[in-house]
C-alpha cells in the first residue's frame, strides 16, 4: 500500500541556524550561523553566519564512534586568539537547530 505524500508550498521559508557550545578547557564559546546575536537557554550566541559550516553527521543503527568536521573561518577578532591558543581537539561541542518564527523571533520550543 502507497502512501502519498503532499506536495510541499513553494511559499514556505524555513528559516534555520546552528547553535554550537564549544567547550575547550575551562572555556565555553557560543556561536551561530545566524545573521544577529541570539539568546537561547540564558546564554548569547555570537553570529558567525555563513562563515560556520556543519559537517554531515553520520546515524548509525548500533553505537559507533564517528567523527564530526565543524569549519569555523572567518573568526571574529576578539576569539581569534583563543582559536590559535587553544588545544581544540577533544573538546566538547553541543549542536542545536534553531528555526525561526515567520517574524524571526526564535521560540525556545523550537531548538533541537
Amino acid at each position: 500500500m502507497s502512501t502519498s505524500i503532499p506536495a510541499v508550498d513553494t511559499e514556505l521559508n524555513i528559516k534555520h541556524a546552528l547553535l554550537l557550545d564549544l567547550t575547550f578547557g575551562a572555556n565555553v564559546y557560543y556561536v551561530s550561523s545566524a545573521f544577529k546575536p541570539i539568546t537561547f537557554d540564558g546564554n548569547t550566541y555570537t553570529e558567525l553566519g555563513s562563515f560556520l559550516q556543519l559537517g554531515e553527521i553520520q546515524e548509525d543503527i548500533k553505537t559507533t564512534n564517528g567523527d564530526i568536521g565543524i569549519t569555523l573561518s572567518g573568526v571574529p577578532q576578539e576569539n581569534l586568539d583563543a582559536v590559535l591558543d587553544t588545544k581544540v581537539k577533544g573538546g566538547e561541542v553541543i549542536v542545536r537547530r534553531a528555526f525561526f518564527n515567520d517574524d524571526l523571533s526564535l521560540d525556545a520550543g523550537n531548538v533541537v
